[in-house]
C-alpha cells in the first residue's frame, strides 16, 4: 500500500528537507526542528524587504524524492505567497520561491506561520508522511502612522484581494498611503483610484499596467508617486507634487496628466527612478517596492516607448522629463517651467513668461500668438525648432541681439522673447511660421 508506513520495502534513504533564505530583513534561525524569523520591534511604516525561501532536498543520491505541501496561517501585516505544493524534489535539488511580503501598519505583536507538510516519495510512487516543520515570522510594530490603509471602496482593480496591498509606508520620512500590485506586472490590468481626503497627504501607486487616478477630491498640496505604470491618467489638485515612473513590456504607453494650478511634476522611467524602485525587464517586479534593496534582476528601461501628455491649469507649474521619456506639455496661464528629457518633446504652452528647456532630446517649441511675450527658451540644440502659430501671414521674426527676438505681424502682435545660447536663429531650420 503506497500510504501504509508499515510497508517500507519500497522506500530508500529518506530525503533531507532544508530551507535556503534568498532575501529578507533578518536571518532565518533554527528553532528546534523548526525555523524562526524574528524581526523584534519594527517601526510602523518601515520598508521591509520581501522574505524569500527556497526548499531543498539535501540528501545524497540515491535517496528518495521529497514532496512538500504548504499551509499558511497569515497575519494582515505578514502576507505569504506560496504554492500548494512542491512535488518530487530529487536528491541534491531544490525548488523556490516562497515569498512573504512584510509590512508594519498596526501596532502590536504580529505572527504568521508557514507549515510544511513533507512527504517521502519512493521510486515506485509510495508515499510516507514525515513530521511537519514550521517557519514562524514574528514582529512587534511600534509607533503610529499619519497615513491610513486605503479604503476598499476608493478603488477598483482587476486583481484578487490577496494581490493588492493597501498598507501605508514611510518614504524619506513621509507617510504614504499605498496601493500596490503584489502579483506579476503583466496581466495586472487597471487600477481606478479616487482617494479620500482623510487617507493622508501622500500616496504611492505601484506596479499596475494601467493607472487612472483623480486626486481633485483630496485637497491641495498633496504628494503622489505613480511607480511602474505603463499608461493611464492622473488628475491633480492645486499644489501637488507628483511623479510618474513608466514601465513597459515592449509596447508604447501614454500617461495623460492634468493639473489644476501650481503643480510640480516629474516624468521618469523605472530604470532612472531616484527611489531605486528597480523593475526587472523580464518579471517587472512581482513584489513590493523597496528602495535600497537588491533589485529583482535590475532594470534597463529608459522610457523611450512612453509618452507623458501634460495639460497645465493655472500658473507656476513645473514639469520635468527624465531619461528617454517623451514629453508633450500644453495649456497653462503663464510663468510655467517645463524641462524636456532625452525623448521627443513638444511644448505648446498658452500663457506668457514661460521658461522652456529643451533637454537632450529633439524639441518642438510651439509659440502661439498672444503667448510668446516674456518666454525664455534654453537648451536649444541642433534639430530643435520653434514653430510660430496663429500669427498673420506677414509675420516676421526680428533679431534684437543678445539672444532677444521679437515676433511682429500686421495684426498688431509685437511679442518679445529670448533664446539663450544661440547667436542667430535661421529661418526654415531653427524656426518657421505655420
Amino acid at each position: 500500500m503506497p500510504d501504509d508506513p508499515s510497508d517500507s520495502a519500497a522506500f530508500g534513504a529518506p530525503p533531507l528537507l532544508a530551507l535556503s533564505q534568498r532575501g529578507g530583513p533578518a536571518p532565518l534561525t533554527a528553532d528546534g526542528a523548526d525555523w524562526l524569523l524574528d524581526l523584534g520591534q519594527v517601526e510602523a511604516g518601515s520598508l521591509l524587504p520581501t522574505f524569500r525561501l527556497a526548499v531543498f532536498n539535501q540528501a545524497s543520491a540515491p535517496a528518495d524524492s521529497l514532496t512538500v505541501r504548504f499551509e499558511v496561517q497569515a497575519d494582515p501585516d505578514l502576507r505569504l505567497f506560496v504554492p500548494d505544493a512542491y512535488v518530487g524534489i530529487g536528491p541534491q535539488s531544490g525548488r523556490g520561491e516562497l515569498d512573504a511580503v512584510l509590512t508594519a501598519t498596526t501596532p502590536g505583536l504580529h505572527e504568521a506561520r508557514l507549515i510544511l507538510h513533507p512527504e517521502q516519495v519512493a521510486a515506485d510512487g509510495s508515499v510516507l508522511v514525515l513530521p511537519d516543520r514550521v517557519v514562524t515570522i514574528r514582529q512587534e510594530v511600534v509607533g503610529t502612522l499619519d497615513a491610513a490603509p486605503i479604503a476598499a471602496d476608493s478603488f477598483t482593480t482587476d486583481l484578487a484581494a490577496q494581490q493588492v496591498l493597501t498598507a501605508p509606508v514611510t518614504l524619506d520620512g513621509v507617510d504614504f498611503a499605498r496601493i500596490q500590485n503584489l502579483g506579476g506586472w503583466r496581466g495586472s490590468g487597471t487600477l481606478d483610484f479616487a482617494p479620500r481626503r482623510a487617507d493622508g497627504d501622500a500616496w504611492l501607486l505601484a506596479t499596475f499596467e494601467t493607472v487612472h487616478a483623480d486626486f481633485t477630491g483630496t485637497g491641495q498640496g498633496k504628494a503622489v508617486d505613480v511607480v511602474g505604470a505603463g499608461a493611464g491618467s492622473l488628475v491633480l489638485a492645486r499644489g501637488a507634487t507628483a511623479s510618474w515612473s513608466f514601465a513597459s513590456d515592449g509596447s508604447a504607453g501614454v500617461a495623460q496628466i492634468t493639473t489644476h494650478g501650481r503643480a510640480d511634476l516629474t516624468m521618469t522611467a523605472v530604470g532612472a527612478d531616484a527611489l531605486d524602485d528597480r523593475i526587472a525587464a523580464t518579471s517587472l517586479l512581482p513584489y513590493a517596492i523597496y528602495p535600497f534593496s537588491v533589485p529583482r534582476g535590475g532594470s534597463t528601461y529608459d522610457g523611450h516607448l512612453s509618452t507623458a501628455e501634460v495639460t497645465l491649469g493655472g500658473r507656476d507649474n513645473t514639469v520635468t522629463a527624465e531619461a528617454m521619456v517623451n514629453l508633450t506639455v500644453s495649456g497653462g496661464a503663464g510663468h510655467n517651467h517645463v524641462v524636456g528629457g532625452g525623448g521627443v518633446n513638444t511644448f505648446a504652452l498658452t500663457g506668457t513668461h514661460d521658461w522652456l528647456e529643451g533637454g537632450p532630446g529633439q524639441t518642438t517649441f510651439v509659440q502661439q500668438a498672444g503667448s510668446v511675450r516674456g518666454d525664455r527658451i534654453t537648451g536649444f540644440d541642433a534639430g530643435d525648432v520653434i514653430r510660430f502659430e496663429g500669427f498673420a501671414a506677414d509675420a516676421t521674426l526680428r533679431d534684437l541681439g543678445g539672444g532677444r527676438y521679437r515676433v511682429v505681424d500686421g495684426a498688431g502682435h509685437r511679442e518679445a522673447f529670448t533664446v539663450e545660447g544661440v547667436d542667430h536663429l535661421v529661418a526654415g531650420v531653427d524656426y518657421l511660421f505655420a
